[in-house]
């Protein structure tokens, strides 16, 4: 047991205690823990809670995933937002629970309003356009993509999902200027995206000096020489 979690056993009666280690992302690879954790919130706070209802249904959607746990998790999260229609952890589990029961038009709207509900939040926005890309709704999945590229300061990682999405999206001024934000990072195989890319849009000189500054590497990974290789020959 973590420390949090040794904590929150020595005072079984602490309500807070209980809630801070469901909210501390390491316990949710044991279930045991959570499941002791859940049946004290349920104690203390009572089966209609919205702490135990969102506690409960993670648990479902993530430990035992199955249509009918799904539906069971959909039924206590339907629940939480009819009294709170704006709880966005709410939202983001019943999204989950309605792609596992194959309903991914639901779980979609859910999404979007996730993201009304927070549009500053990166995180929520590349699964959303993801599978709008994958649904065809093109002009939806540009819409949300605008709204994406509006927040500028990023994680490296983030940036990076967001330029994926651009070039699926044919949005090529907007790939452009994140992949050579991340290819300032120094990463080879950043770099080697911002020269791929360019590439393959047909603008092979400006791509040259790139591929140039990862052959010179001392340590270049294999597949960054081999691209480069292919590019010059």
């Amino acid at each position: 047991l973590t420390t949090r979690e040794q904590i929150a056993a020595e005072y079984p009666a602490n309500l807070a205690l209980q809630i801070d280690v469901l909210r501390s992302e390491g316990a949710w690879s044991d279930q045991a823990t959570i499941r002791v954790v859940l049946d004290r919130i349920k104690a203390l706070a009572g089966p209609e809670s919205t702490v135990w209802k969102l506690g409960e249904s993670r648990r479902l959607l993530t430990f035992e995933r199955s249509q009918a746990n799904a539906a069971s998790a959909a039924s206590l999260l339907n629940d939480v937002l009819r009294t709170e229609p704006d709880n966005l952890q709410a939202m983001l589990l019943l999204a989950d629970a309605n792609i596992v029961l194959d309903d991914p038009s639901s779980a979609l709207v859910l999404l979007g309003k996730a993201i009304d509900t927070a549009p500053s939040e990166s995180g929520l926005y590349p699964r959303v356009i993801r599978m709008l890309q994958e649904s065809g709704s093109s002009s939806e999945a540009e819409r949300r993509l605008r709204d994406f590229v509006k927040l500028g300061d990023l994680p490296l990682d983030m940036r990076r999902q967001r330029a994926q999405l651009l070039v699926f999206q044919a949005m090529w001024l907007e790939a452009e200027a994140d992949l050579r934000i991340i290819a300032q990072s120094g990463g080879e195989r950043d770099r080697l995206a911002l020269a791929e890319f360019l590439t393959a849009r047909g603008r092979a000189a400006e791509a040259a000096p790139i591929y140039e500054s990862i052959v010179a590497l001392e340590n270049a990974e294999t597949g960054a020489l081999l691209a480069a290789a292919e590019f010059f020959a």
